[in-house]
């Protein structure tokens, strides 16, 4: 009979144990291992450049540990024969339970299952890493939320690499994932790469790809396909992942360039934020030909609605304008001219800065216009970033007698009533009282602000909830006499409106710090993030905008020298013109690093934190689509796996799932020789291997124990010789359907015949 011919015995070389370590599958096994270890080592060796952008040992760490644990996991899996895809999707599903128990466990079902609060605070932590890549510098400290995007990242890297590596086969593609990662650093910083350690991925890629290659007999000829929907592959990691990690470089950066963005100037007083931010980086440079170094002014504020300051704006004009109508003044009073050039390499924003008079400019083209309420100049669609650029600007230098004879009290802007702010209304009363001239009265507040009765702080306003430049925070700052620029400058602007005077706001720098470098023979300035600031403003008749420094603690006092002093004509106590000299920082004890800035973060066309809530419900659903596949896959390889161990029933349980599968009925009262004759009927598959598989379960149903002899790898290869011809066989419907919603999985019951 063919099933005994079939069985019979044939002469062959010894089967080695499954678990000797000389059988195929410990061969493989092991090389395996090995290859897992060489791709682990590789992706660990980008981690040493990388701490030069962002500092701390915490997260690299658990960057370690994740990428071992989820290497670990995809070489479990395919020892366990899941293929490919079984390994990425457990990869997959460690990675989000991973990051559910460590982002917010209580939020998650079992602690590791994410649900849609789950995906909301990754969101957060994933929008506060973002904001902090927007506005530092590098070396970025470490904080859990930077860490927590940081090591997300790097998961992904690691399955995407593990997937490249052994299931694409197209190891150059996945080497150059940790070359690229390791040379990012340098286009942040001049010194960011790391020699060694891009010998090292140089070194251990080579060793990895010359095991696939000696293992392989060569490439595979799918190889050039994989490595093609590799690159692809890479190139998305890096605009969605790499990009928007790398904040820009500090001040040593190469040209400024990074893949964060620069700086961003917010034209509002709505500035806590802003002001607490931790980096520090430098927005410009510039030099003057002599003179007090002046501030620089970006806008102005004259409008306030109780609750917010509203920056001037009114219809612009040519740059022409600003020479042929300069500030009308007394002629008596002492003007000189100046000259400051300056270069800006940190700054994105489309209002120049500028000392308060300017009248030539150049280095700028026509879509640069100015305010002629201001005389600030500002760009509709052009940032100052990158650019250069010189302008000429006038000082005016009052005497003391002139500016107590000018009068403020010229078309006085609206303030507040003593019914919304009874404390300004009190204390502007009380501090002027025995001022006799609008400048004495503005020199007392001055005064006042900056003595030892008020303190600087950024932290205070929040703590006890005044943090901005309303009319109830301004009351509660008087109170507290506690607060930053932006309050000590708009209870200053409306205490003088109080006392009839017309005052506002600028927003723009303080002078910098001398570089302790010369360029065309000039004194250099560099002005950073944490020296944006806001001062008031009064106008004087017949002088002009005079700038006051109220912030305890921070530029000069605004003072005038008497033209002829005597013993009856008392002086001020220093002499310094009405634009402050520069100074150093004050030390802040409220914070590390001081951080007066108002810069807010830009450049980033999407917010990150919410592509990686759509990327978790899209691999969510994923998963959940491929999940038919994979347990399909799971269970034919567990079969297949006892079929070459010879294990009939395996082999023939494979072969009823995969007719289910393949619209073949099967009837549970069908003998096996009625379903053989139903597959050969229905699909024209060889009865020979069927024939086999037949006999084999008909020898292990009803043959006596011991008395079965079944070659194992005959009936894999038959097994597989079916499906085979199935899958040859069937329409492209019928083969979607058996490989991602297979019938077997159901419970059983009649399918139609195809």
């Amino acid at each position: 009979m063919v099933v005994r011919e079939a069985l019979a015995p044939t002469t062959r070389a010894p089967e080695m144990p499954p678990g000797s370590p000389s059988s195929p599958g410990a061969r493989r096994r092991r090389s395996d291992a090995i290859t897992t270890l060489l791709l682990g080592v590789l992706l660990c060796l980008p981690l040493l450049p990388f701490g030069r952008i962002f500092s701390g040992e915490t997260w690299r760490l658990q960057a370690v540990l994740t990428i071992a644990v989820l290497l670990g996991v995809g070489f479990l899996m395919r020892v366990l024969r899941t293929g490919g895809i079984g390994a990425l999707i457990a990869q997959v599903l460690v990675g989000l339970g991973s990051a559910t128990l460590l982002a917010a466990p209580t939020e998650a079902l079992l602690l590791v299952i994410p649900t849609p609060e789950v995906f909301g605070r990754w969101d957060l932590l994933a929008g506060g890493a973002v904001q902090q890549i927007r506005e530092g510098v590098a070396p970025m400290p470490e904080d859990p939320t930077l860490s927590f995007l940081l090591v997300s990242a790097i998961a992904l890297v690691t399955v995407l690499a593990d997937l490249i590596v052994t299931t694409f086969r197209a190891t150059i593609a996945a080497i150059l994932i940790p070359l690229a990662l390791a040379l990012a650093p340098s286009a942040v910083l001049p010194h960011g790469s790391d020699g060694v350690a891009l010998a090292l991925i140089i070194a251990v890629g080579a060793a990895l790809l010359y095991r696939r290659v000696r293992l392989r007999g060569g490439l595979r000829p799918g190889g050039v396909v994989g490595a093609g929907v590799a690159s692809v592959v890479i190139a998305l990691v890096a605009a969605l992942v790499v990009a928007p990690l790398l904040p820009r470089g500090g001040t040593g950066s190469l040209n400024g360039f990074g893949l964060g963005s620069a700086n961003r100037i917010d034209a509002t007083l709505d500035l806590g934020e802003d002001l607490r931010r931790p980096n520090n980086t430098r927005m410009l440079t510039f030099t003057t030909d002599g003179g007090p170094v002046p501030y620089l002014r970006l806008t102005t504020m004259s409008a306030f609605t109780g609750s917010v300051w509203e920056p001037d704006e009114a219809e612009r004009v040519d740059l022409e304008w600003l020479a042929q109508f300069p500030e009308p003044r007394d002629p008596a009073i002492t003007t000189t001219t100046h000259e400051l050039a300056a270069a800006v390499d940190g700054v994105d924003s489309t209002m120049l800065p500028l000392p308060a008079e300017p009248f030539d400019l150049t280095g700028v083209d026509s879509s640069w216009r100015a305010d002629p309420d201001n005389r600030t100049v500002a760009s509709d669609g052009q940032v100052i970033n990158g650019l250069a650029y010189t302008a000429s600007y006038t000082t005016a230098t009052p005497s003391l007698e002139q500016i107590r004879a000018a009068s403020a009290q010229v078309g006085a802007s609206t303030g507040l009533s003593a019914e919304e702010a009874p404390l300004l209304h009190q204390y502007a009363a009380q501090v002027t009282a025995e001022a006799a001239t609008d400048y004495d009265k503005l020199v007392a507040l001055q005064t006042w602000f900056r003595s030892s009765e008020f303190s600087y702080s950024l932290d205070t306003p929040v703590e006890d909830g005044y943090d901005g430049s309303s009319a109830a925070a301004i009351e509660a700052f008087l109170t507290q006499r506690s607060g930053y620029c932006v309050h000590f400058a708009a209870a200053f602007t409306l205490m003088a409106r109080d006392l009839g005077m017309q005052a506002r706001i600028a927003l723009g720098f303080l002078p910098g710090e001398a570089t302790g470098t010369s360029v065309n023979e000039r004194v250099q300035y560099e002005v950073t993030s944490d020296q944006l600031h806001t001062w008031p403003e009064v106008y004087f008749a017949g002088i002009g905008w005079v700038p006051f420094e109220p912030t305890a603690s921070l530029g000069v006092a605004t003072r005038f020298l008497s033209a002829a002093p005597t013993a009856t004509t008392p002086t001020e106590p220093t002499a310094a013109a009405p634009t402050p000299t520069a100074t150093a920082q004050p030390e802040r004890p409220d914070i590390e690093n001081p951080t007066d800035t108002g810069t807010t973060g830009g450049g980033l066309s999407f917010d990150l934190g919410a592509l990686l809530t759509a990327l978790g419900w899209i691999i969510l659903a994923a998963v959940i689509a491929l999940a038919p596949f994979a347990t399909r896959t799971v269970l034919r390889s567990r079969r297949m796996a006892a079929t070459r161990r010879g294990d009939a029933a395996a082999a023939w349980a494979e072969l009823q799932a995969d007719a289910t599968d393949h619209g073949v009925r099967v009837d549970d009262s069908d003998t096996p020789r009625e379903f053989v004759d139903r597959i050969v009927k229905a699909t024209g598959a060889p009865r020979d291997e069927l024939d086999l598989l037949r006999a084999a379960i008909e020898q292990a149903s009803y043959a006596r124990a011991g008395d079965a002899h079944r070659d194992g790898e005959a009936l894999a290869a038959a097994v597989a010789d079916v499906h085979r011809i199935w899958r040859q066989t069937s329409s492209p419907r019928i083969r979607r359907r058996a490989r991602f919603l297979p019938a077997s999985l159901l419970p059983r019951r009649t399918v139609p015949s195809s």
